[in-house]
């Protein structure tokens, strides 16, 4: 029988039509992240430029814009697309075709597909906020992400929190209707859960807000 939070996750991805996609690069990553959460588009790519390897894995891919339009190092690389949405991942993979990418429909809260051969970075912009419960239970997907990664991998990505110093009428009001609608699920969100989450299973290098999200970059240890 389906649980709660798998329902719950479902709902949230519902959202996603092909029709979204088509206006998501404008409307998210073009108004919204200027002029809503204050955390701008191209301080989340320069994260990609910066820390995607040459064996790295995306969560949460959206319309695939980061590595669309990141510039990386020419050369061989293996990547991968994970959603739990089909369309995001299709949207995705064809935007991006010329990686040939692997693609892996799954929800990171649960039991990841077997067989996946770990990755040196690992992406997840915009997701946590996206995931159903608080903290403790969000926690499951960040330990989940840390099993396909190889020791010394890069995790780096970006979370909305609410009651940000930045917060502002229009993020106030789109935080509260998409948390009403099952969109967002981080209410009881905060910057300090997510250290503790987040340390529990890596080495922090950076953690800090930018506007209304949480950008960080964090580390696979050996603590073996």
């Amino acid at each position: 029988m389906e649980n709660v939070l798998e329902k719950e996750s479902k709902d949230g991805i519902a959202v996603y039509s092909r029709w979204l996609l088509n206006i998501y690069d404008a409307f998210v990553l073009g108004y919204n992240n200027r002029y809503v959460w204050r955390c701008p588009t191209s301080l989340a790519l320069s994260l990609y430029e910066k820390h995607t390897s040459r064996n790295h894995l995306d969560v949460g891919v959206g319309s695939g814009y980061y590595l669309h339009r990141a510039k990386l190092v020419a050369g061989e690389r293996r990547v991968g697309l994970m959603d739990m949405s089909e369309n995001c991942l299709s949207y995705a993979a064809e935007r991006i075709r010329h990686y040939h990418p692997e693609t892996y429909r799954a929800n990171i809260l649960g039991e990841l597909p077997y067989g996946i051969m770990p990755f040196d970075s690992v992406s997840i912009s915009y997701v946590l906020h996206c995931i159903p419960g608080d903290m403790t239970k969000k926690e499951a997907a960040i330990r989940n992400l840390a099993s396909v990664m190889n020791r010394g991998g890069t995790l780096f990505g970006t979370t909305l929190l609410p009651h940000s110093a930045a917060e502002n009428w229009q993020s106030h009001l789109q935080m509260n209707i998409y948390n009403r609608r099952g969109i967002f699920h981080n209410t009881a969100d905060t910057l300090g859960e997510l250290r503790m989450s987040l340390s529990r299973h890596f080495e922090i290098i950076s953690l800090e807000m930018v506007g209304c999200a949480a950008v960080f970059v964090v580390y696979k240890a050996d603590r073996s």
